[in-house]
C-alpha cells in the first residue's frame, strides 16, 4: 500500500535562491505496520540529481512522551510534468509494530538544476 500526500502550498517555501525548496507533509495518525511507503507531490519540478533531506517529527511541537524512533529513505524521484513525485519509505525502528501518532515529515530539496 502507498499513501499519497501533497505539500500544502501554504507551507511551501522557495528560497531567495530557487535551488532551495522546503515544506512538510502530515502522515495519518494510525499506521498498523512497521513500514510505510509514501508518495509526496506538491514541490514542483525536481531533477533526479537533487539532494532531498527528510526529518520526522511529532505533529505537535511538544514532547508528548513518545519514544518512537523512525528512519526515512528516499526510494525514487519520478519526474512527471509538471509535478515530481518523491517516493519515500518510513520505518519505525524502536519496535516491530505500527504507530498511532501523526507524523510531520519536513522536506528540504537542494536542486542544482533550478535557476538561482
Amino acid at each position: 500500500d502507498v499513501i499519497r500526500v501533497s505539500v500544502d502550498p501554504h507551507v511551501l517555501v522557495n528560497g531567495i535562491d530557487h535551488r532551495f525548496i522546503s515544506g512538510y507533509v502530515l502522515l495519518p495518525g494510525i499506521i498498523p505496520e512497521n513500514n510505510l511507503t509514501v508518495d509526496i507531490t506538491g514541490l514542483g519540478k525536481i531533477s533526479d540529481i537533487a539532494a532531498i533531506y527528510l526529518q520526522a517529527q511529532q505533529f505537535q511541537n511538544a514532547d508528548l512522551g513518545y519514544h518512537d524512533q523512525f528512519a526515512l529513505q528516499v526510494v525514487s524521484v519520478d519526474q512527471q510534468v509538471p509535478q515530481t513525485t518523491i517516493r519515500i519509505r518510513v520505518r519505525r525502528l524502536d519496535q516491530d509494530s505500527g504507530w498511532a501518532q501523526q507524523l510531520r515529515i519536513s522536506i528540504l530539496v537542494v536542486d542544482p538544476t533550478r535557476p538561482s
